[in-house]
């Protein structure tokens, strides 16, 4: 599987051992069955030409472990920040950079946050990219589980979170303060945030432990040159020490 693996690397910035030595072969196993093919080289080649392939493995391949408001004191934290943020200066509009953002339960959950800290929706506007468009679509679509729902219950989320037949829906007063793109942090040549767009606050979380050493230092470079001064990068406890080491300063509790 060495071929597919190196186009992950150069591709993604992905370390496919980060998901377990037999999980990343056996998806890529499961994906070269379901197109009868046998040769790893072949599969790669495939990969490069056929854009809706490399799709479906990028979709098997990620991680979409999310939920509304995980990590619930960082969402306060963020609430107060963008308060403080529209106080300081009126007319400021606050941007959050929600990347990845998966099915978006993150990008959703930053938006109740600033609208229960007071901010009127024309006061905040939230970008959520990711490389998974099956993982786009579902966060377009704003219709959630109550899986979605481990640390609060979407009751306690009214009126932004409407029960519907078809599972718990995002309200549209919400769904429009978000926009959501396909885009790679690790590409150069990607647009998704477009140079010069810089946000008050950055959650990007659990995903450093997937990337290879170069693919993070990438990441932590383009974070960077996109979060303003005096702006906030939220991170996974598990990704903070990396982050420290990288120039960035914890906040204190």
């Amino acid at each position: 599987m060495e071929a597919v693996d190196r186009l992950l690397r150069d591709e993604l910035g992905l370390e496919p051992s980060s998901l377990g030595a037999r999980g990343t072969d056996e998806i890529v196993a499961g994906r070269m069955r379901a197109l009868q093919l046998t040769d790893p080289f072949q599969y790669a080649a495939v990969l490069k030409s056929r854009p809706e392939e490399w799709q479906r493995l990028v979709a098997a391949l990620m991680v979409n472990e999310t939920w509304f408001f995980r990590y619930p004191d960082s969402f306060a934290h963020l609430g107060a920040l963008a308060a403080s943020v529209v106080t300081a200066a009126q007319g400021t509009v606050v941007r959050v950079l929600s990347a990845p953002c998966s099915t978006g339960e993150e990008a959703v959950s930053a938006a109740i946050a600033l609208l229960r800290a007071g901010l009127e929706p024309a006061q905040f506007h939230i970008d959520g990219i990711d490389v998974s468009r099956p993982a786009l679509d579902r966060a377009r679509a704003g219709c959630y589980p109550r899986r979605a729902f481990r640390d609060t219950s979407p009751t306690d989320l009214a009126p932004w979170i409407r029960e519907t037949a078809s599972g718990f829906e995002v309200a549209e007063e919400v769904r429009g303060r978000i926009t959501y793109a396909e885009a790679n942090l690790l590409d150069p040549d990607a647009a998704v945030p477009p140079p010069g767009c810089h946000y008050h606050a950055i959650l990007c979380r659990n995903l450093q432990i997937y990337l290879t050493d170069a693919a993070r230092r990438t990441l932590m470079d383009t974070l960077e040159e996109h979060l303003l001064d005096g702006g906030v990068l939220y991170v996974g406890h598990a990704e903070l020490g990396r982050v420290t080491r990288q120039g960035f300063s914890a906040l204190s509790p």
